[in-house]
């Protein structure tokens, strides 16, 4: 498989390959982009609809993260929300966890 981006070169390349595409050589190919969504990317309303959700739900939420980013803002907004100790307790926890993770430690450990 050729991957080519540029038209310009995209024109050279058929130019110079119709006896191959004509042989069936090479055959031309479109290619299909999927785009993934991380399961880091969440919006500030998805973030305050959870924490307005029961607690094992955001807990759900936080473990599906894989980075601390959005467990920061998470935290963050829980704060700005007034949101209870048990609450933000289990958000900081969640953001320790992902902190020592490359490490391979846990925390208490």
């Amino acid at each position: 498989m050729v991957d080519i981006w540029d038209v310009q070169q995209d024109q050279f390349f058929l130019r110079f390959n119709k006896t191959h595409f004509k042989s069936g050589t090479i055959e031309e190919f479109d290619k299909v982009v999927v785009e993934q969504a991380s399961p880091n990317v969440i919006s500030d309303d998805d973030i305050r609809e959870a924490l307005d959700k029961p607690f094992l739900a955001l807990k759900a939420l936080l473990n599906k993260f894989s980075e601390v980013i959005p467990v920061y803002r998470v935290l963050t907004l829980a704060e700005e929300m007034e949101k209870s100790e048990k609450i933000l307790n289990a958000i900081r926890a969640r953001a320790t966890e992902l902190e020592l993770e490359p490490y391979g430690e846990r925390p208490g450990d």
